[in-house]
């Protein structure tokens, strides 16, 4: 769903999304510190907790497909 960027930036500063998003990031940070303290001992939970961490990290910082200045200006 296309959105203009001031929709994104009024979403982004919502006390919910920042509250989400610290929450988000936190959660990454278990799984890096985890994974630096036992990596090798267990591969498998090893690449697991790798994707973890990627796909929060996609979550943080995801940002959606924006329209154009030129429709923008026409809305």
């Amino acid at each position: 769903m296309p959105v203009n960027k001031m929709e994104y930036l009024a979403w982004r500063g919502n006390p919910v999304t920042v509250e989400f998003l610290e929450d988000v990031l936190s959660e990454a940070d278990s799984y890096i510190a985890s994974l630096v303290i036992r990596a090798g001992l267990e591969p498998a939970t090893d690449r697991y907790n790798v994707g973890r961490i990627d796909g929060l990290k996609w979550l943080a910082e995801w940002q959606p497909e924006f329209i154009s200045e030129e429709n923008d200006e026409d809305a």
